[in-house]
């Protein structure tokens, strides 16, 4: 075997069977490879791919719907919009070791110092707060990452998404700005790309100044395109057009409408001039504003003459013209119908609107508690993961992680009540409660104990304290009374033997204290429990069964 060589980078195999070669050629070509799709590609015509919609067109949209606006930010806000923190990967025990934990705080330094400067104008969750604005307006955001001479990244900035296409080979993204062109390439590619004129060239080989920049594209997916995203309210168009045509109509109500509120008729006469003249007057200066809201008009009207015959019973009347018209504004059913089919598209509930109508407390924290597990929490967590395989990765990160803040879906009282109910049944510690509140944790052992325990421990040492010293004081005692009796040996045995009894005795006795306190503390702990969260009484009765012995062992232990 010694002369059968294998030269594995030329797949060259030696006394080899064809059979063991193929297998080892599929090994090598394995290991070689990385993952990649074999899917078709697209047409290779033109140096771009245009969008399915014009970005522009939807952006635009923002601003002459007030539903769809809401919803756009509301959305982006309470995905990425937040804040953020850098978490441990898995969470910190007693197992971790100091390596680890070493480690951990190193790299959330590291984190934490680039997160916090890499803009010097905008926060970072604001930065992705704007690219998730342009994601859900337009269906595409895009943020920019710049790297230093080390090749770390130094920078981000968020870049509009309707001046960027997609680059037809994948390789990257150019943006169109006054007659400028400007080269992007894809975040973590093996090349290097002339920001000016999109030639490509091996990684380091091309000088710093000349490089592009590298984007990270936030996409809501569609079907139909593998270059873009589209916005989610793409089904909603005639809803925003029915809106805004509703509007105009309400609006062109007060320029254009030719119909008079009322007429004035005269029954068997006629008004006089000056009745006229006052009407006019009346009606074009002094019966507008306020102050003139209950001014009366007095009319006056004489009799017709018909020939020799004078007409009696002359009558005034006022008749409204506005009958079958509304005085209110037209199509309301039809724009709250309209604003419920975006509000769908959106996904969030009617809360996060300040919605009219009755919701009560009850139905306000499922609102927002289903909207936060189907929208907002599974949004922020792919964002976290793009971020994650990319900035954090390249910054050295393996045992932290980067993850945007989740929003609330309940209110201060409910989160003090639960804490308790966890904090009695000994599920959660001090320091956890004061983590969540983003207060400093206590330093002292017992802030990371269940409170019951840290109680029972404390209340031990109380115990323990108090039977030294009164087993101190039995020592004395009898100490004294051997001092009294040293001219006799046979006394003084006596007296070290009952002292060694006593001793004995005491020791006993504080430990049986011990034991039946912990007992108790902790039967009370579980009784109380049980009222609380109606625990099976089988449970209750194993853990009185090995309740005794195992604080026994516990104190033989400690006492050791």
């Amino acid at each position: 075997m010694s002369d059968q060589i294998i030269k594995i980078d030329s797949v060259e195999c030696d006394m080899l069977t064809s059979s063991t070669e193929e297998i080892l050629k599929s090994i090598i070509v394995s290991k070689k490879v990385e993952a990649e799709s074999k899917q078709a590609p697209e047409l290779n015509v033109g140096e771009f791919i245009e969008p399915l919609y014009d970005p522009l067109f939807w952006a635009g949209l923002m601003e002459i719907n007030t539903r769809l606006c809401k919803s756009i930010r509301t959305y982006a806000r309470n995905t990425v919009g937040l804040g953020w923190s850098i978490v441990p990967k898995k969470p910190i025990t007693k197992k971790t070791t100091k390596q680890d934990k070493s480690i951990i705080e190193k790299e959330k330094l590291t984190l934490e110092n680039f997160f916090e400067n890499c803009n010097n104008l905008l926060p970072f969750e604001e930065i992705c707060y704007r690219a998730k604005v342009d994601e859900e307006a337009m269906g595409n955001g895009y943020i920019e990452i710049s790297r230093d001479i080390t090749g770390k990244p130094n920078g981000v900035f968020q870049i509009p998404g309707h001046t960027v296409r997609a680059l037809r080979t994948k390789q990257g993204y150019i943006q169109e700005r006054n007659a400028t062109k400007v080269y992007f390439k894809i975040f973590n590619g093996d090349f290097d790309m002339n920001s000016k004129d999109g030639s490509i060239k091996n990684l380091n080989e091309m000088q710093l100044i000349d490089r592009a920049n590298e984007l990270i594209p936030f996409q809501n997916y569609t079907p139909r395109d593998s270059y873009y995203g589209i916005p989610k309210y793409v089904s909603c168009a005639n809803a925003i057009a029915g809106n805004q045509l509703a509007s105009r109509r309400n609006l062109s109500f007060f320029k254009n409408d030719a119909t008079p509120r009322m007429a004035i008729t005269v029954t068997n006469g006629q008004l006089t001039s000056g009745s006229i003249s006052d009407i006019k007057d009346f009606v074009n200066m002094e019966g507008k504003g306020a102050s003139n809201a209950h001014r009366v008009m007095i009319l006056q009207a004489k009799s017709k003459q018909i020939g020799d015959l004078t007409q009696s019973d002359v009558k005034i009347e006022v008749i409204p013209l506005t009958v079958g018209l509304t005085d209110d504004a037209s199509f309301v059913k039809y724009r709250d119908a309209n604003d419920e089919e975006i509000r769908e598209a959106f996904g969030i509930g009617e809360i996060f609107y300040g919605s009219k109508g009755s919701v009560n407390r009850a139905t306000a924290s499922i609102l927002r508690e289903i909207t936060n597990i189907q929208e907002f929490i599974p949004d922020a967590k792919v964002k976290e993961f793009m971020i994650n395989q990319t900035i954090c990765k390249s910054l050295g990160s393996t045992l932290v992680k980067f993850r945007f803040n989740r929003p609330d879906s309940l209110g201060e009282l409910d989160k003090a009540d639960i804490f308790a109910k966890y904090l009695q049944g000994g599920g959660v510690t001090p320091n956890d409660i004061r983590h969540e509140l983003g207060k400093d944790e206590y330093t002292e052992e017992w802030g990371d104990k269940p409170m019951q325990i840290a109680l029972v421990e404390y209340q031990m040492n109380l115990l323990g304290a108090q039977g030294a010293v009164s087993q101190g004081g039995s020592v004395d005692n009898e100490d004294a009374s051997s001092d009294s009796k040293k001219g006799d040996n046979n006394n003084n045995q006596d007296s070290k033997n009952d002292t060694s009894s006593s001793d004995s005795s005491d020791a006993k006795t504080v430990k049986n204290l011990k034991v039946d306190f912990i007992i108790k503390s902790i039967q009370e702990m579980i009784n109380k429990n049980l009222q609380t969260y109606m625990i099976d009484l089988q449970v209750q009765k194993v853990i009185d069964d090995s309740l005794e012995s195992f604080i026994s062992d516990y104190v033989n232990k400690a006492d050791n």
